[in-house]
């Protein structure tokens, strides 16, 4: 999930967007196959200067679910 959520915030769509101080935001879910739940992972992008931070907090909460609520 970490990588797609980059990946999307890298590309040029969402880059030339934010250049042009378009009022665009990705946000980081995931779903579970085992309970068929979204899972918001608290992240939420609005800048291409966010985008190091919030992949570094995504990566966190999948590596470490119960540090976070």
């Amino acid at each position: 999930m970490s990588n797609r959520f980059y990946n999307i915030c890298q590309t040029t769509i969402v880059q030339d967007a934010w250049m042009n101080h378009a009022d665009l935001q990705v946000h980081g879910w995931i779903y579970s196959l085992q309970d068929g739940l979204l899972q918001d992972l608290g992240i939420n992008v609005t800048h291409a200067e966010n985008i190091e931070l919030s992949y570094s907090q995504a990566l966190s909460r999948i590596l470490h679910p119960h540090s976070y609520p």
